[in-house]
């Protein structure tokens, strides 16, 4: 018997339009592992409870990264799914949330220097005024850089008036793989011990050719971004050291929601269709015009 986490995969990959009684799919399931209806029926009264839970669980997780979950219970019974593209009202982000999959794909198939052009893109989508990336060699932990201006998050200035959170980013790109506590401690220690300690290639490079950021008044914060996603004890030693992580998902829901939509589909006929090389071609052109090293 295929076990209750293999049951939840099963059908958080089920077709984002449609709606899931889950005792009957879970049914459905159950026969075509080839148990009779008898059979079937004992073992969804059982696994039932805990195949709700974790599904809660997956959808509260998604809340909490900001990111549209594939599925939540309808208002009228929990035991029943609803595909977001059903509770989508909005058509434009209905067509780009189908296509949710593969862009996500073709950012896992990224070289590591238009990976690291989308970091920094995707902190110019929610509000950076300031940036840059590393030499792209091996620079202290450094990838990439920029300032926000902390006074936009409070309509009165105050003693923000000035400030920036300034934050020091590196770039994790892997094929299929998670990024665990061992690479984001590592990345912490370079952080801390060196580039806060003034030494180091990341602070030679940045004091030598971006001086606009050690100028700059405010925190400096780490940031580890990744295209796949942090293992829990990564994420539990980041929230420990004050370290901001965005993960694969994460990155896809900031393009879906904040970027123009031509950066990865074309509109033909009323509807989008997924461009596999549009967003590789965008990021290589914005980073010559944008991105300055040093």
């Amino acid at each position: 018997m295929i076990s209750v986490q293999e049951f939840v995969d099963k059908i958080w990959e089920s077709p984002l339009d449609s709606t899931i009684e889950l005792p009957d799919e879970l049914q459905r399931i159950l026969e075509n592992e080839g148990n009779n209806e008898l059979e079937a029926l004992s073992l969804v009264e059982k696994i039932l409870p805990r195949v709700r839970q974790i599904i809660l669980e997956k959808i509260q997780v998604c809340d909490r990264k900001r990111v549209t979950p594939n599925f939540r219970f309808s208002d009228y019974s929990n035991n029943r799914l609803v595909g977001i593209l059903i509770l989508q009202k909005e058509e434009q982000q209905k067509q780009k949330l189908r296509h949710r999959k593969e862009l996500h794909t073709v950012i896992n198939k990224l070289k590591w220097d238009r990976f690291e052009d989308l970091c920094v893109y995707t902190l110019t989508l929610i509000g950076f005024e300031k940036y840059s990336v590393g030499q792209r060699t091996q620079d202290g932990g450094l990838d990439f850089f920029g300032l926000y201006p902390m006074q936009i998050i409070s309509s009165y200035g105050g003693f923000l008036t000035d400030l920036n959170l300034r934050v020091f980013g590196q770039a994790k790109h892997y094929n299929g793989s998670t990024v665990g506590a061992k690479e984001i401690h590592a990345f912490y220690c370079q952080f801390k011990e060196d580039f806060l300690y003034e030494k180091g290639r990341a602070y030679e490079h940045i004091n030598l050719e971006a001086k606009w950021f050690l100028d700059a008044r405010g925190p400096i914060v780490p940031m580890m971004i990744t295209n796949g996603h942090f293992t829990r004890v990564a994420e539990e030693f980041a929230g420990r050291k004050g370290i901001i992580i965005r993960e694969g998902s994460q990155i896809v829901e900031d393009i879906i929601q904040l970027s123009k939509t031509d950066i990865w589909l074309n509109a033909e006929k009323g509807k989008y269709i997924f461009d596999a090389t549009k967003l590789e071609t965008f990021l290589e052109i914005w980073g010559k015009d944008h991105i300055h090293i040093g």
